[in-house]
């Protein structure tokens, strides 16, 4: 009986760490991947609106040359 009441509460607190890791888990890769999209997002307007600068910049130097 005793034995048993151990394995319960041995399982209960294994399910409850279990419960905790997952949720670590996911809060991590959420994190990560909003990251990841964050930057990437962010890298690809200024690489393009960079781009777009420099052209505008160059055809304006065209221009007024």
């Amino acid at each position: 009986m005793f034995i048993t009441i151990y394995i319960f509460q041995n399982f209960r607190f294994l399910f409850f760490n279990f419960f905790l890791v997952f949720y670590f888990f996911v809060f991590v890769f959420v994190f990560v991947f909003v990251f990841v999209f964050v930057f990437v997002f962010v890298y690809f307007i200024s690489y393009h609106f960079t781009l777009n600068l420099l052209t505008n910049l160059r055809y304006f130097y065209i221009i007024n040359k």
